[in-house]
């Protein structure tokens, strides 16, 4: 396994769970060359949030709360996704993100998070 970039330990010093649930929605639906579309990501970001929220609150289904994808989207196009680019672990396209916008982590972050850097 790859070390750590300096990077993603900064991302891991921000103590900010949004963006580690930011990066860890991205490497759970990235492809092989660590890239998504925004539309999936936001779909992993909301699904991530609501089990992680359901399992601290011991609640499920609705009771657990709800997050809509739009939501979420907006969450990561005006939150989540500019400090994780400006921390150099994702790279995003400038201007307005739509549903098939590339959103990929950085070439020196993906190497230490894609399927080459996982245990067999």
């Amino acid at each position: 396994m790859t070390a750590p970039s300096t990077a993603l330990s900064e991302l891991l010093a921000t103590r900010d769970s949004s963006l580690a649930l930011g990066a860890a929605a991205l490497a759970r639906v990235a492809g092989a060359d660590g890239r998504t579309t925004f539309d999936d990501l936001a779909i992993a970001y909301r699904d991530a949030f609501l089990r992680l929220r359901g399992e601290l609150t011991g609640l499920t289904g609705p009771d657990a709360g709800t997050l809509s994808v739009d939501e979420a989207r907006d969450h990561l196009r005006t939150s989540v996704l500019p400090r994780l680019a400006l921390l150099d672990v994702a790279v995003v396209p400038t201007g307005q993100l739509w549903g098939e916008a590339p959103v990929a982590f950085t070439a020196s972050v993906w190497p230490t998070l894609g399927p080459t850097a996982r245990p067999r």
